[in-house]
């Protein structure tokens, strides 16, 4: 069996990265080869005449609609990616990157499938249909009745996150959202619609929606929390659409003046 220690020394690189390359850690900045070569490594089928490589049994189209390297870079499609990469090779299946949905890829003799990790357009979906090309959506539903899709349940989690917050007696509540072209705008509408729903049964008055409005994440969530806490009834609970903005906000958030010392903030995901 092939040794963590081992998988590094062919790869170049440390074995804690090449631990966390196995083990899927969505926090990790690798390059997509190195990856790759840790993958090969580890089932053995870098070393000759050992464990060869299953022929691929299909291609499939792994759609986003901005580009792998921005994917990448955000940890929640990061790991929908991989996840869905890992469960096509172990599979035999052959990956195939896209962004967007050319008309060549969109064909039955190029691709067997796709599993889509952004949603479609009115245009692409229609043409996806057109083609009659297999898909799942992941992380968002464009039909429910033409395609599967596999999707979080905003409701239910807000459900839960607003009983954990209310059993810990918080009232005043808020949301500090994107606002991004680059982003999913109607996944983003889902996170806050379900959270303002789940508030409303309690106490509308109790939220407090800060919008950003410049594309640079990390300032405007520091503009924003600063925003919220410098209110007179901060808020005792903060959740922030994506990770860039809870990280430029975290700051803030943690050196709270001691009167609101309880708060917590979350991040829902996306």
């Amino acid at each position: 069996m092939t040794t963590i220690q081992e998988i590094a020394a062919r790869t170049g690189i440390s074995a804690s990265a090449a631990a966390q390359v196995l083990s899927y850690d969505p926090t990790l900045a690798i390059g997509e080869d190195i990856r790759r070569r840790v993958f090969e490594a580890a089932s053995g089928s870098a070393r000759s005449g050992q464990w060869p490589r299953r022929a691929p049994i299909g291609r499939i189209g792994l759609l986003g609609r901005t580009s792998r390297a921005a994917r990448q870079a955000d940890r929640w499609r990061s790991a929908l990616l991989t996840g869905v990469e890992r469960a096509c090779r172990a599979r035999g299946m052959e990956c195939v990157s896209l962004v967007g949905l050319p008309d060549k890829a969109a064909r039955p003799e190029v691709l067997d499938g796709i599993v889509a990790v952004d949603r479609l357009d009115a245009e692409e979906l229609a043409r996806l249909r057109a083609r009659g090309l297999p898909a799942v959506f992941v992380g968002a539903s464009p039909d429910d009745v033409a395609y599967d899709s596999v999707v979080i349940d905003y409701r239910e989690a807000v459900e839960r996150l607003i009983a954990h917050w209310r059993g810990r007696g918080f009232r005043r509540f808020a949301y500090i959202g994107a606002c991004d072209a680059e982003r999913d705008a109607a996944g983003q509408a889902d996170r806050f619609y379900a959270l303002r729903s789940g508030l409303g049964r309690h106490d509308a008055s109790g939220l407090q929606l800060l919008r950003a409005n410049r594309t640079e994440q990390a300032e405007e969530g520091r503009r924003l929390m600063a925003e919220a806490l410098a209110c007179r009834e901060a808020p005792a609970a903060v959740v922030v659409e994506n990770e860039e903005l809870a990280e430029g906000g975290s700051g803030d958030f943690a050196g709270v003046r001691p009167a609101h010392a309880r708060g917590c903030a979350a991040h829902l995901a996306g």
